[in-house]
């Protein structure tokens, strides 16, 4: 991914928050973010170490699961998280440097 490569690069030691979606999940006509718009989910990621190989540079600190955060909230957000486990957003942190 050419966007890491240039952040490597250009930036002796860096920190990068990334949002990221199972492939899943990435139904354009149904994501909120996109569905009035002309733009298009190109992949998805099962995992934050699926960024890995496309930097050698770039290390996986923490990811961070939308469902595991619901699930600590109990009720109905609980039972929704438990339901969609690894298919909804997570919050992946990176650093390199």
């Amino acid at each position: 991914m050419r966007i890491l490569r240039i952040l490597t690069d250009r930036f002796s030691k860096g920190c990068l928050l990334v949002e990221l979606m199972h492939p899943k999940m990435m139904n354009e006509k149904k994501h909120d973010t996109i569905k009035t718009t002309k733009a298009h989910f190109g992949w998805g990621t099962t995992s934050g170490e699926d960024l890995l190989p496309l930097n050698d540079s770039i290390r996986l600190i923490k990811e961070i699961s939308i469902s595991d955060e619901m699930k600590a909230a109990g009720g109905l957000p609980k039972l929704f998280g438990m339901i969609i486990g690894k298919l909804n957003n997570r919050l992946d942190i990176y650093e390199w440097g």
